[in-house]
């Protein structure tokens, strides 16, 4: 896709600035930096759900293609079931709200977003969300001495600041190489650097290692061994620099180290304890599972059950988080949600493989060789994101953070539009063979 996006010559519409500007909410999150700054501005958090309501009055009473999102809607129906019998319905109702607002933006996205030049301009923006949340996270330190961001009740922690760096670094580098020149390549790079930093940043040992397996993958997927290499080999020497500058007395090496102590001690042991307590939820619960976000409601009722709690209590389990996603969903939303969630994901990889798959002959000065170079790098960011996204889910219970929400709505996006680009080339070939 070309990066320059002033030379598409488009016409705009109310339907899709909104749609625009609810994402500008979404992924910046302008309203928590100024309910934290201005706490008598605390109602202004409320400012996305209104955009989104108007978003959706437009989308309801719009004649455009009205497209389906079958998985995450069956999603939405299994967590609705699971809230339902949830000992802490409240917890529960939390989580079913987000992903319903995320369903209804994927479906008012997928129709206002309906060309090649609103498709480039989220795109654009969602690079442009790392570099922003990563300064954050650089300010977070200076602060504080841990990367975090102060203000969001969620980014203020360093496991939650670091998945999101290490998958900032997935997506920015894969749209970086997608530019061929200008300002969003610069912005690319520059956004790609600053997350890996913001990785470091974090102290986070699980998102360095999906860091790790990150690069990795960046080499398969390169297409150019010794080019691949290289860039590894820049991205090494920043780490280094970064850690040696930030850190002394090799601090960050020694935190890292500690990840290789296993189950018996540390935050491995403590893993330890609660996937038991996630498993003896789910085979008491096996069909629903004990409700969104309840894993730490109940799992004072299950201890007894963990032939060593380590230092747990009844009294010290209560809210506990769980530390695994995977775990989560199984003892939360049970076999039901289980099922469910592994076909977004397949739908998700089909979806993506077939986006991938887009050639196009057609060369008329709309569709070129390197449009489709771009594109193919564009589509690799989400599925690299995916992919760190889902090895940091591992190590931390983010599942219900709107990062995952976010790539799934983005793939499908990227998906519809090539296959409306599918079938104009299509016929543009129709019509040249035919003259």
């Amino acid at each position: 896709m070309s990066p320059d996006l002033k030379k598409v010559n488009t016409h705009s519409d109310r339907g899709f600035d909104i749609v625009y500007w609810l994402w500008v909410l979404m992924l910046f999150l302008p309203e928590r930096l100024i309910a934290y700054y201005i706490p008598p501005l605390l109602r202004i958090r409320s400012l996305p759900t209104l955009l989104l309501l108007l978003a959706l009055f437009f989308w309801w009473h719009s004649d455009r293609e009205k497209f389906k999102f079958k998985w995450l809607g069956l999603f939405l129906i299994s967590l609705f079931i699971s809230t339902l019998f949830a000992e802490n319905t409240g917890r529960a109702r939390l989580v079913f709200r987000l992903v319903l607002e995320y369903y209804f933006l994927a479906r008012i996205s997928f129709t206002f977003i309906d060309n090649q030049y609103k498709t480039q301009k989220m795109l654009y923006l969602f690079a442009l969300q790392f570099l922003y949340l990563g300064i954050w996270g650089m300010i977070g330190f200076l602060q504080t001495g841990r990367g975090l961001i102060t203000w969001d009740y969620i980014l203020n922690e360093e496991d939650a600041f670091g998945p999101l760096m290490g998958i900032g670094v997935a997506y920015c580098y894969q749209y970086y190489r997608a530019q061929e020149k200008g300002r969003s390549k610069t912005i690319a790079l520059l956004a790609t650097l600053i997350c890996v930093v913001g990785v470091i940043l974090s102290f986070a040992r699980g998102t360095f290692l999906v860091l790790i397996c990150t690069m990795f993958y960046f080499l398969i997927k390169s297409g150019n061994f010794l080019k691949g290499l290289l860039v590894i080999g820049f991205a090494a020497v920043v780490i280094l620099a970064a850690t040696s500058l930030i850190f002394p007395e090799n601090a960050f090496w020694k935190e890292m180290q500690t990840s290789t102590e296993g189950i018996s001690t540390g935050t491995g042991r403590d893993r330890k304890v609660l996937w038991s307590l996630a498993w003896e939820e789910y085979k008491d619960n096996p069909v629903l599972g004990v409700g969104p976000s309840n894993f730490g409601v109940s799992a004072a009722r299950y201890l007894h059950l963990v032939k060593d709690p380590g230092n747990y209590r009844s009294d010290t389990i209560w809210g506990r988080a769980l530390h695994n996603a995977y775990f989560q969903i199984l003892s939360e939303l049970g076999s039901f949600g289980l099922v469910i969630f592994l076909m977004i994901l397949f739908d998700f990889n089909k979806t993506n493989r077939e986006s991938l798959s887009y050639r196009t002959n057609i060369k008329d000065g709309s569709s070129t060789v390197t449009e489709n170079n771009g594109t193919k790098q564009l589509i690799l960011g989400i599925r690299i994101a995916m992919l760190a996204f889902l090895l940091n889910a591992f190590f931390y219970d983010i599942i219900y953070y709107s990062w995952f929400w976010i790539l799934l709505i983005y793939n499908r996006m990227l998906h519809i539009n090539i296959t409306k680009r599918k079938m104009l080339d299509n016929l543009m070939a129709a019509k040249s063979s035919l003259q």
